[in-house]
């Protein structure tokens, strides 16, 4: 039972409750390296790399091009989706956290010299709505969270198992559930659009990859993410 926690990959989720769930994402397509959890599309065009790590799944993707030409990427024109509802990649914020400070000279509203400081704090939007990806090159990109607190479950769909520690630690009770594609409480995709100019002709090759919970574990311990 030691993997339990941390097979394949997870999404771990908060409340204030101090209930927590660890799922496992699977795919019925999308093939699975099974020693980091990731999951990957690739071709003779190009390769893609599915993250799903930590607190509410943050879903990261890693683009490689295989090509000698270079290969887009239209955010805008991607999107996670989840039921019939779309959430598009465009845009991304970016924190604002510095300091500063200054001389300000005699003056009517400063008789004498002083020195200012404070700090700048805030968000800026980044607009990234096309990516560029050189020959032979690859991006990497930071996307959505899948969800933003826990899952809804049928009550019935839990079983209570016990864990056991190794070195001696002592064991403690959890519930359990896996699931199906067709009975999964959440399935969910990312379409994105690619794109190449070859002969002053732009191709479309959208690429749609299709992702569900199979097995999560419900638990009052706060999980170890990694």
């Amino acid at each position: 039972m030691k993997n339990f926690f941390f097979l394949g990959s997870m999404i771990c989720l908060l409340s204030a409750c101090s209930k927590y769930q660890i799922h496992t994402i699977s795919s019925m397509k999308t093939p699975k390296n099974e020693q980091t959890g990731d999951f990957v599309v690739k071709n003779d065009t190009l390769e893609i790399v599915y993250k799903f790590r930590g607190e509410n799944g943050p879903l990261e993707v890693q683009i490689s091009n295989k090509l000698d030409e270079p290969i887009y990427v239209n955010w805008k024109k991607s999107a996670l989706i989840i039921g019939d509802k779309a959430v598009s990649y465009f845009g991304n914020k970016i924190e604002l956290n510095g300091s500063y400070n200054g001389r300000t000279e005699p003056g009517i509203i400063f008789p004498d010299t002083e020195i200012q400081s404070g700090k700048i704090l805030g968000t800026a939007t980044v607009p990234e709505e096309i990516a560029f990806i050189p020959p032979h090159a690859k991006i990497e990109k930071k996307l959505l969270h899948v969800t933003a607190g826990l899952i809804s479950l049928r009550k019935d769909s839990l079983k209570t198992i016990r864990v056991f520690q190794a070195d001696g630690l002592p064991s403690y009770v959890v519930k359990a559930a896996n699931f199906k594609r067709e009975d999964s409480p959440l399935v969910f995709r990312s379409y994105i659009t690619l794109y190449l100019e070859k002969d002053k002709k732009v191709e479309v090759f959208p690429n749609e990859q299709e992702f569900y919970v199979s097995q999560t574990v419900q638990t009052g311990r706060k999980p170890t993410t990694t």
